[in-house]
Order: C-alpha cells, then structure tokens, then sequence
C-alpha cells in the first residue's frame, strides 16, 4: 500500500489539452494535476482510484453546455480536490459533480458553484457512499447543493453550503434544499 501513491501515473494537462482522452487511456490509481487557468466544457469519467488535483486557479467550466464535471457509477476511491467546478448544465435528476453508486470518494477544497439546468431537478453532487465532502464552497446550483439518496457512512464537514437552490428559484414541490440525503 505505501508504495501504490509513489508509482502512480502522473499526467501533467494544461487548458487546451484533451484531458479527456488522456484520462481515458491512463490506468486506474493514476494522479492527473490540473495546471492553473480554464478548462472549458470538460467531462471526465474516472477510473478507481484516480486523483484529480487542480493548482490554485484551476477552474472546470461548463460554459452552460456541458452536462458534467466528473461522472461515474460504481468507481471506487476518486479524489477531486482544489477546483472551481461552475456552469455546468446536468439533465434533470443529475449534478455537475455525479458519483452516485459510487465508492469511497474524497472531494475537498473545490468550490461547486453555479451549476444547474433551468426549472429541472439538478445538483452541485450527487454523492454515493463511504464519501468525506470536506472544505469545500457548494452555492447557488439547480435543486439542491448535495444530493445524497442511498449513501451510507458518508462524513460531511467543514463545507459552506447555501443558497441552493438559487434565490430566483421557485420550489413548486417543497424538494429544493442545501443537503438532501
């Protein structure tokens, strides 16, 4: 175990790059860091294991085009961490950031902000179980902030979770919340 983080693949991507092919074709337990600036319409699928990690500026932005950040059912133990995940536009009954059956997720130090699809039921994250949600900013997205049906053993901690749904929204069926689970 001490030696798996030492001879993971590294993949260094910069805007521009296709980050999404090259995660594709990387192994699981590989680490892809995200150089600072803006990655525009980007949906990534990762493997298990996988760590994405942004420099302080790395911002994933939906453009209100893309449906998702990061999507994935069933993979087990991704870490996200040190994003600004915005304008992302997931269809309805989903979210930008979307593990839902999903195992053992680490999502930390990202803002989640802005991230919905009009009048349809959207989330910031739509979580599974065995996650940590920890420092992050979730605000202003679709329905609800963090989406939870079916996760067990899930730690929630030192988040900024508010206004989600967004002001100007009109809840029509009493759904709308900052965390759901």
């Amino acid at each position: 175990m001490l030696l798996g983080p030492i001879l993971a693949t590294l993949i260094i991507v910069s805007p521009g790059d296709d980050v999404a092919a090259r995660v594709t074709s990387a192994p699981p337990d590989s680490r892809v860091l995200f150089k600072a600036g803006t990655y525009r319409r980007l949906t990534i699928t990762p493997k298990d294991g996988m760590s994405f990690i942004g420099q302080e500026g790395a911002v994933l932005d939906g453009e209100n085009l893309a449906p998702r950040a990061f999507t994935g059912q069933g993979i087990r133990n991704v870490t996200i961490r040190g994003f600004r995940i915005m304008r992302y536009r997931p269809p309805d009954t989903s979210a930008a950031l979307d593990g839902i059956d999903s195992d053992g997720w680490i999502v930390e130090d990202n803002e989640i902000d802005h991230n919905g699809n009009g009048d349809a039921r959207t989330y910031g994250l739509r979580i599974g179980s065995r996650w940590t949600l920890r420092r992050n900013r979730i605000h202003d997205n679709g329905w609800v902030g963090i989406s939870g049906y079916n996760a067990t053993d899930t730690v929630i901690e030192s988040n900024e979770v508010y206004a989600n749904p967004p002001a100007w929204f009109e809840d029509t069926i009493g759904e709308a919340a900052n965390i759901k689970l």
